[in-house]
């Protein structure tokens, strides 16, 4: 997510036209337990890496295929999606029913603050002889298991 939210920020053709609502992620209710196991044995697995990335910068995360795991489960990924991202907004859907309303108009980034804290960031780094910025951006991403 954050290399999408980095082009808005620092493309001027696309920051100027498009502005970015925020970051929607999807998680698979059947398979996300077993990815993010799997990432926390094996870190250099990227397509897990992805899934870690996408739910902890998402500002609304979609959990999917509730219908196809027991109650028990569904609540085991709800809790360790809501410890991940504390912040983000959880949907639950059931056999792919979602009100379109709950993948637009998020309302969760405000460009002119986050190109400000992005440049704040930059510079501290390089008064501390990082040479690197710090953002925190968040792109469109969708966790597939």
């Amino acid at each position: 997510p954050v290399p999408i939210v980095r082009t808005f920020l620092q493309t001027p053709a696309i920051a100027s036209n498009f502005q970015l609502d925020g970051v929607v992620t999807l998680c698979d209710a059947k398979n996300i337990l077993r990815q993010l196991a799997s990432y926390d044995t094996n870190k250099s697995d990227k397509v897990v890496d992805e899934a870690f990335q996408q739910i902890t910068y998402a500002d609304r995360i979609i959990i999917s295929k509730l219908d196809l795991v027991a109650a028990g489960e569904a609540v085991m990924v709800w809790r360790k999606v809501r410890a991940m991202n504390a912040d983000a907004r959880i949907v639950g859907v059931i056999r792919g029913i979602i009100e379109p309303r709950e993948l637009t108009e998020l309302g969760a980034r405000d460009m002119t603050k986050i190109a400000a804290s992005t440049e704040l960031e930059t510079r501290s780094s390089e008064g501390h002889g990082h040479g690197h910025g710090h953002g925190h951006g968040h792109g469109h991403g969708h966790g597939h298991g």
